[in-house]
């Protein structure tokens, strides 16, 4: 098994639809690749919040629209963060049936406000508890950060120097969300807005719009 082409879209606040981001991430990554996109067997899609977030279910038929006489088998997987690492494993089950296997994941997520954003990102929790209870997921992976911090005894610098390399790698990245540069970004991560002990602003990731295709 390998991946013979990659194709990405710019990530950031897009304001692209659903099918632009598709047709965009599947036509780079053929492009990078020795196929053409009618020796493609099959496609697995993968897709988070389209259902609430853009009114927008059943992609894999979304997807055939877009390849018109392309009759081959589309499937589409959810496990919200995960959905992309869940597409490849199920691409890499499949080898045994096709040989050439598109990969694609996308997300458009600016189209509401916070709090419905918010609202939506929580389906991804248990419904009948974290939820009701408000238990957003910031909240959840601060209790989990707080773990961290109390059990090998250290301070919450030690997640400032993820988020500074994470930022630092951004800005050599074309199509990250975050692609600039800051003189001042450790003076900015360390001086940062509280999102949920001990969590700030720069360890929480952004609502991002794009797509990923190999």
């Amino acid at each position: 098994m390998f991946i013979c082409g990659v194709g990405r879209t710019k990530f950031g606040i897009l304001r692209k639809a659903l099918p632009e981001l598709a047709y965009e991430a599947m036509y780079n990554a053929i492009r990078d690749s020795p196929l053409n996109i009618r020796e493609i067997d099959a496609i697995i899609v993968s897709n988070f919040l389209s259902g609430p977030s853009q009114g927008q279910l059943h992609l894999n038929s979304l997807v055939a629209s877009l390849l018109p006489g392309i009759n081959i088998p589309i499937y589409r997987v959810e496990a919200a963060c995960a959905s992309g690492g869940l597409a490849v494993h199920q691409a890499t089950l499949l080898l045994d049936r096709f040989e050439n296997i598109l990969v694609l994941g996308f997300e458009s997520m600016n189209g509401n406000n916070s709090k419905l954003s918010a609202k939506y990102i929580a389906m991804a929790g248990d419904s009948l508890r974290d939820q009701r209870e408000g238990l957003i997921f910031p909240a959840q992976y601060a209790i989990v950060a707080d773990c961290y911090l109390r059990k090998y005894k250290t301070t919450h610098d030690v997640l400032s120097l993820v988020s500074s390399k994470n930022r630092s790698n951004a800005t050599l990245n074309p199509l990250a969300h975050f692609n600039y540069s800051s003189k001042d970004l450790n003076t900015a991560i360390k001086s940062n807005v509280v999102v949920s002990t001990p969590l700030d602003l720069f360890d929480c990731c952004p609502i991002s719009d794009g797509g990923q295709c190999s």
